[in-house]
């Protein structure tokens, strides 16, 4: 008797104890930054960033906004975020084309073919292992397609670098 109910609370416990895991999606990004270099904050005070459908030519518009710098040294202003949609606020995927344009100098700047990872986090749950707390992750760029009308561009990271 004292045997199987060992044996019982054994085979609880092992039932008890057994994982599942599933694979999340990881749904933040890496954001892509701006920085005008040799800039000030009189001919960059705010961008207009138009997002157009991927692989529609910069036709089909999706949202337009409007932004601000995020800081701003002595000859160049920085703009975080500049590939994310107003409308969205993390997405792993980038389904977008992007127009910046600065009316203070009429320069337009295209980025395009948006490529990020594609990343999964393990979660695990059973009766001794949780870890059903938020799981941070991020989907690191690979690569886009840039361009300016006028001046140079260049990209270091996730950084774009234009020069007036």
């Amino acid at each position: 008797m004292l045997k199987t109910g060992f044996l019982l609370l054994m085979s609880v416990i092992f039932i008890s104890s057994c994982r599942e895991c599933e694979d999340i999606a990881c749904t933040d990004y890496e954001g892509v930054n701006l920085k005008l270099v040799h800039y000030d904050a009189g001919n960059a005070s705010n961008l207009v960033i138009r997002h157009y459908y991927k692989f529609s030519n910069f036709s089909m518009l999706v949202d337009t906004m409007i932004i601000h710098p995020e800081t701003i040294t002595s000859d160049t202003v920085i703009y975080k975020y500049v590939d994310r949609p107003s409308f969205i606020e993390s997405s792993s995927e980038t389904n977008y084309d992007i127009e910046i344009y600065n009316p203070a100098d009429s320069k337009f700047i295209r980025l395009s073919d948006i490529e990020r990872e594609h990343n999964y986090v393990k979660r695990c749950h059973g009766a001794f292992v949780n870890n059903y707390e938020d799981i941070e992750c991020e989907n690191k760029l690979l690569g886009l397609n840039y361009s300016v009308n006028t001046g140079s561009i260049d990209m270091q990271g996730n950084n774009i670098l234009v020069y007036k």
